[in-house]
């Protein structure tokens, strides 16, 4: 399906990223709770991917909404392809692909690839380069093992410092 949503898991990881569950107060199931988002990652990757088995699971406006967001995120290149080779990993040209691509990153960034990751990272904008580093800095093991990298430490100490004057870790 998508570079970035391989497994049950990560495709519900990359879902609900973009469908967050907001209850209401009669508690009316909208289709967009975790639980069945989660279940349309499952039948994603079981290849039941028809309009129809969709929209059953969580209403015609979702299934919509979801099956635009598999076909921009087709279009970005995969994980894989910007870890191994992230000097010449293509740079997409829309900013929703670039959101995609540095929450994706930022969510896959480790100890044992910063370094890789951040030259790739050094080819988006800015913003999108504070994006992925935010995001991985939120899962706090993770970070304490990445911030230990030369790469981190590097950016940290240049074009970090003044973003993450903010940053509580």
């Amino acid at each position: 399906m998508i570079a970035y949503f391989r497994s049950p898991e990560s495709v519900a990881d990359g879902v609900l990223a973009l469908f967050n569950w907001k209850p209401t107060k009669d508690i009316v199931n909208d289709g967009g709770c975790p639980r069945t988002w989660t279940h349309v990652g499952r039948m994603w990757n079981a290849g039941l991917r028809q309009f129809e088995v969709i929209a059953g699971a969580v209403g015609k406006a979702n299934a919509t909404s979801f099956l635009n967001f598999v076909e921009l995120a087709e279009k970005a290149p995969s994980l894989e392809e910007i870890l191994l080779t992230p000097d010449t990993a293509s740079i997409p040209d829309k900013a929703s692909l670039n959101y995609l691509v540095a929450t994706a990153l930022g969510r896959a960034i480790t100890q044992g690839n910063f370094d890789r990751a951040m030259i790739y990272l050094k080819r988006l904008s800015q913003q999108f380069r504070f994006l992925a580093i935010q995001d991985m800095l939120r899962d706090a093991p993770r970070a304490a093992k990445a911030r230990q990298t030369s790469a981190f430490i590097e950016w940290s100490l240049d074009e970090g410092k003044q973003l993450m004057a903010g940053w509580k870790t």
